[in-house]
């Protein structure tokens, strides 16, 4: 011991008691312990920390954990631990000493070391969290990056490349915290679970570089399966619809391209459109099923992005879907037929359209029933010419013809029914309203044809033979008045009665002039001969001269003649009516065949009609594909489709 301690130059003091053993017992190889441990006592008394740092190396000591930038906090905390153990050392009572009772042991030394180097480490790592936070807030990331490297910060596992991420995540925890600094724990997850964001994105970047270059080849089920990996972080998709999540991709990537970005989709654009894709979908899965219900949820999804959904109308949807996508099908192939998101629009509001004109279709006709009634043909007129109602060949002059025959067909649809609320229908309508433009027009042809016969000079007899004389119309008056003539009348009523030979030549002479045509379709009389008709001379007052013979005016037939040519007129009347019966029968039967061609004309032109104001399926198809394919223009001021810019 003494040996020991005069290598460090110091006097070994007065013991009995080293450690508890006896100065006699003690085993060599301790006697450089117990010396190193008492040079390091003396150094604490001397206050240099360097000293003490310097015997507290020595190897005698066996003393671990030192740390030479932390030799002023190991002499503190030594010198205050001394001095606390002499001030207990003086309460004992004297008896034998232990050099120990006022010198710190080997393991009070090592215990304040260990101490000293906690007390050192947790301020370096709260020095060290402060710069992180600080670092975090002044968005610096350089400046992060060396604090979170610091070695005092403990932190593992620190990797450069995800410095964004780190800044990224601790200011997000950060904020979730309302400012509130950091902890080490805090972040420490912070950095564990930037490193797997990291990771995450790494792979993240290879399925997006996969994925724009399947749809630059035009590879439909590759990116369909590069879409479906979980690793990619996007929203679900479905096992279904590979064309419609291809077709729909490389159109936005088309369309970014044309914009002059980036032709490249990142995977926030992707994840966008993978949420209304999937949703449209889920539409076409339930368009499949027939499933109305679930169409209904579909269509009501936010994702879809669909408007103007009315509740009653799926089971309409869903009719028109199935009869597009079916089309589509035929057109486009199997597994193409999915309808995207712009025809899913057309289509609702196609249904749309078709429910309103039906309701104002329905409204209009109970309108044009209400005034059928009140017996208004200026109201009625003006209900059928309302646009809703779809009414053609609606003509104002005929308006109180529409009204005569509509209500009378009311009134007998009421009768046939036996519903005193019987209402006329569109197509009733119509039928009427068309009956009744040709009735109007034969009407205009007959009173055309009557003016003609009226005006024909041909026909007006009164001219050629001039009025007749009082005494002839006396003489006729009796003639035709008389017993006989009557009886001779009612005798030769029969149109096959045969005049006498001798009547016969007269009535043939006297009918050169004219020839009845009984075959034409008009019976008008034909003249052959010009007949000149001189006005009568003026009648001097007190004159007895017989006008008749004084005047250029043909004679006034005898009562047999007029007789004679009565029966005969009345005979070819006869005839002529026969005729005109058997011909009206026949008229009669090809205007019901005209009128069953007429109508199925007029039915194949309202066909052609509507069809020439609605698509056809192929042309909805087209359409549908066109817009599809290359989108479509909105007016931002009036927030309405432009199709000038087809």
């Amino acid at each position: 011991m003494r040996k020991e301690l005069e290598k460090y130059g110091i006097q070994m003091p007065a013991f009995s008691k080293i450690g508890g053993i006896l100065e006699s017992e003690m085993p060599v190889d301790e006697a450089a312990l117990h010396a190193a441990i008492i040079v390091i006592n003396e150094a604490i008394d001397h206050g240099i920390a360097k000293e003490t740092f310097e015997a507290l190396r020595n190897p005698n000591a066996h003393l671990t954990d030192l740390d030479v930038k932390n030799m002023d906090e190991y002499q503190d905390l030594l010198y205050k631990a001394k001095g606390s153990k002499c001030q207990t050392a003086l309460l004992r009572s004297p008896g034998s000493e232990d050099v120990y009772d006022k010198m710190l042991t080997q393991a009070e030394v090592q215990g304040n070391i260990a101490m000293a180097n906690e007390i050192v480490r947790k301020k370096d790592l709260d020095n060290a969290v402060a710069e992180i936070n600080a670092a975090v807030d002044s968005e610096d990331l350089n400046r992060l990056l060396k604090a979170l490297l610091n070695d005092r910060a403990k932190l593992n596992k620190v990797i450069a490349e995800n410095g964004d991420w780190y800044q990224q995540t601790l200011s997000e925890v950060k904020q979730g915290k309302g400012n509130v600094p950091l902890t080490h724990a805090e972040i420490l997850e912070g950095i564990i679970n930037a490193n797997t964001i990291g990771e995450q994105f790494k792979i993240l970047e290879t399925i997006m570089k996969s994925l724009n270059k399947a749809l630059e080849a035009g590879n439909v089920y590759e990116c369909h399966s590069l879409l479906m990996k979980p690793e990619a972080l996007l929203p679900t998709v479905l096992n279904r619809s590979a064309y419609l999540y291809y077709n729909e991709l490389s159109k936005e990537k088309k369309k970014k391209q044309q914009s002059g970005h980036s032709a490249n989709l990142t995977h926030g654009e992707v994840t966008e459109h993978i949420k209304v894709l999937t949703a449209i979908a889920s539409i076409n899965q339930a368009i499949e099923q027939g499933n109305a219900s679930e169409l209904w949820k579909c269509l009501k999804h936010e994702s879809a992005k669909l408007e103007n959904i009315e509740d009653d109308a799926v089971n309409r949807y869903l009719e028109q879907l199935v009869a597009v996508k079916k089309e589509k099908g035929q057109d486009c192939g199997q597994g193409k037929d999915d309808l995207n998101q712009v025809e899913l629009q057309l289509c609702i509001d196609y249904v749309n359209t078709e429910v309103s004109e039906e309701h104002a279709l329905i409204t209009a006709v109970q309108a044009i029933n209400r005034t059928i009634e009140e017996d208004n043909p200026a109201a009625t007129l003006t209900s059928l010419q309302q646009d809703p109602a779809k009414l053609k060949n609606i003509l104002p002059e005929n308006a109180l013809l529409y009204q005569a025959l509509l209500y009378a067909e009311k009134q007998e649809k009421k009768k046939k029914t036996d519903d005193p609320s019987a209402e006329l229908w569109h197509d009733e309508i119509q039928r009427i309203i068309d009956k009744c433009n040709l009735y109007a027009i034969d009407a205009r042809k007959r009173y055309e044809r009557y003016n003609a016969i009226r005006a024909d000079p041909c026909l007006i007899f009164l001219k050629k033979c001039g009025p007749p004389t009082s005494s002839d119309e006396a003489t006729t008056g009796d003639a035709i008045d008389g017993e006989g003539l009557r009886e001779e009348d009612e005798n030769n009523d029969d149109p096959d009665y045969q005049l006498p030979q001798d009547r016969k030549n007269e009535d043939v002479e006297s009918d050169d002039d004219v020839d009845f045509d009984m075959e034409g379709k008009e019976s008008r009389p034909v003249v052959k001969e010009e007949v000149k008709v001189e006005k009568p001379p003026p009648v001097v007052e007190g004159s007895q001269t017989n006008p008749a013979s004084t005047s250029n005016f043909l004679p006034w037939p005898s009562p047999s003649d007029l007789n004679t040519r009565l029966r005969r007129i009345v005979a070819g009347f006869q005839r002529i009516l026969r005729k005109e019966e058997l011909k009206r029968v026949a008229v009669e039967k090809e205007n019901r065949r005209k009128e069953k061609v007429e109508e199925a004309v007029r039915q194949k032109e309202l066909k052609k009609a509507e069809q020439a104001q609605k698509w056809s399926k192929r042309e909805e198809v087209d359409f549908y594909r066109c817009v599809s394919t290359y989108g479509v223009h909105i007016n931002p001021t009036t927030q309405e489709y432009d199709w000038s810019k087809f």
